[in-house]
């Protein structure tokens, strides 16, 4: 009778470590496909908005277009494509924002304000070095003083300016509406000093942002030298399948229904009347 009944604890045990693999799997390839998508559409939108000024500009300095690049953009499908993959990263990251934290909203942010001060940077290069740096008209590289039309160029740093004044606030606006919610329910995750709190908050989500960037080239490097302690091809960096065997890995993604955290698993400084804010997941 015993060993019938430790036979099927035996089997009740290992189907639940089975399930608990599928669901860290199941997690993994979640997470997964979602930064492919956002990394995608970030790029793409980013790409394409550059894309549209360097051929902006060219239409305007048509003594010096390269139509043998030109000829493959149409102006309305570049800002079209451009705006829809801005749709689609802001639509994924409000919904992940509304099912995980809302912590992620306020990284993708920060990611924008990353790619329009590349942009920007970019746009006063070419203003600056005339020709050198316009891919899109045949003096490209040419550093002799050329006599080009600059008011594309103007008009968009401009815009790209604003847009990052508007990242900016609505960042800051971000930030300040998060602490006043967490101060109401007790919780600090950095300090009890307002300033404090808010200098840190904001660095925080500017780290995060700089850090997913750069992730993936740490992977494929980790990848293509073998690298993360196993060296040679025995368990390098890219040993992704840990995560199905029971490992950490797919269990940092948890809605915050079952527990309230502070950004991205730290802990807070401080969080009172827990009882009272069972549930409350975007904290």
């Amino acid at each position: 009778m015993h060993k019938v009944y430790n036979d099927r604890l035996a089997v009740g045990q290992e189907q639940s470590a089975m399930n608990e693999s599928d669901e860290q799997c199941e997690n993994i390839i979640i997470v997964i496909l979602n930064y492919t998508l956002y990394c995608g559409a970030h790029l793409l939108g980013i790409s394409y908005y550059y894309t549209y000024i360097l051929y902006e500009d060219a239409q305007r300095n048509d003594k010096y277009e390269n139509k043998d690049i030109t000829s493959d953009y149409v102006d309305s499908n570049l800002i079209a494509v451009s705006i829809a993959c801005f749709i689609i990263l802001y639509g994924q990251q409000i919904c992940l924002s509304l099912k995980y934290t809302r912590h992620i909203l306020g990284v993708c942010l920060s990611m924008q304000f990353y790619t329009l001060l590349y942009i920007y940077s970019n746009i006063r290069a070419m203003l600056n070095t005339n020709c050198k740096n316009r891919q899109f008209l045949t003096c490209y590289k040419n550093t002799t003083q050329i006599e080009l039309d600059d008011s594309v160029l103007d008009e968009y740093s401009d815009i790209t300016l604003f847009a990052i004044c508007s990242v900016v606030v609505i960042q800051l606006t971000y930030v300040v509406g998060s602490m006043v919610r967490n101060k109401k329910q007790g919780i600090y995750y950095f300090s009890k000093t307002p300033c404090k709190e808010f200098t840190i908050y904001f660095i925080y989500y500017l780290g995060v942002a700089l850090a997913t960037a750069i992730a993936p080239l740490i992977i494929i490097v980790m990848c293509v030298t073998g690298g993360g302690g196993g060296g040679g091809g025995d368990g390098g960096g890219c040993n992704m399948c840990q995560g199905c065997n029971g490992t950490i890995l797919g269990n940092n993604v948890e809605s915050d229904h079952t527990q309230q955290t502070a950004p991205f698993g730290s802990t807070p400084v401080s969080h009172y009347n827990r009882g009272h804010h069972q549930g409350d997941e975007n904290v």
